[in-house]
């Protein structure tokens, strides 16, 4: 009897944990999203405003880019409407829209 309650409430707070989690990981991705989508925004509005079609980074910004990819990782970049930056040498190569 001790051991099947025991198993139960083991059973109870993980599932405890996992709602919490899986909480936590739907506010960061609704977190993501807006700012995916306020890049987006922010990409139209350089385009009318100024014409520009690319963004045109100075070597410090692509260092900094390429430094936060290699953190992330570029398969989790992927989604993310941001100009890649090669890392060996921090030139942009390219842009993905999520």
């Amino acid at each position: 009897m001790i051991r099947k309650t025991l198993n139960l409430f083991t059973a109870l707070m993980a599932g405890m944990t996992d709602k919490v989690a899986q909480a936590a990981l739907l506010n960061m991705q609704k977190s993501i999203d807006y700012c995916m989508e306020e890049n987006r925004v922010l990409r139209e509005q350089l385009k009318d405003k100024y014409g520009c079609k690319r963004m045109k980074l100075t070597d410090s910004q692509r260092r900094r880019l390429a430094a936060k990819e290699i953190a992330v990782g570029r398969h989790v970049l992927s989604n993310v409407s941001t100009p890649r930056v090669a890392a060996t040498n921090g030139t942009v190569i390219g842009a993905t829209h999520g």
